[in-house]
């Protein structure tokens, strides 16, 4: 949903949800109309929309390792960018 300014002469600080960059944008609301991507907050707003990197481990050990085995696992992420 596009962020939405208002209409009225108030200059609020507000947060709305940037789909594309997946991260809340500050925006000055005007008090009035605009729509539902508003959040008095940075930190609200990131805890109602902001998409959270994810892990899944998909594989486990086969067999009871030795000391020289190695332990197999393989990872998919349910996103493209880089993991920290």
């Amino acid at each position: 949903m596009p962020v939405k300014h208002g209409y009225c002469l108030q200059n609020q600080l507000r947060y709305y949800y940037d789909s594309v960059k997946n991260k809340c944008q500050p925006f000055i609301y005007k008090g009035c109309g605009g729509n539902e991507n508003r959040f008095s907050s940075n930190e609200i707003c990131e805890q109602m929309c902001v998409k959270k990197k994810t892990i899944n481990i998909v594989g486990n050990q086969l067999n009871k390792p030795t000391s020289s085995a190695k332990i197999v696992t393989t990872v998919r992420t349910t996103t493209t960018k880089k993991l920290a």
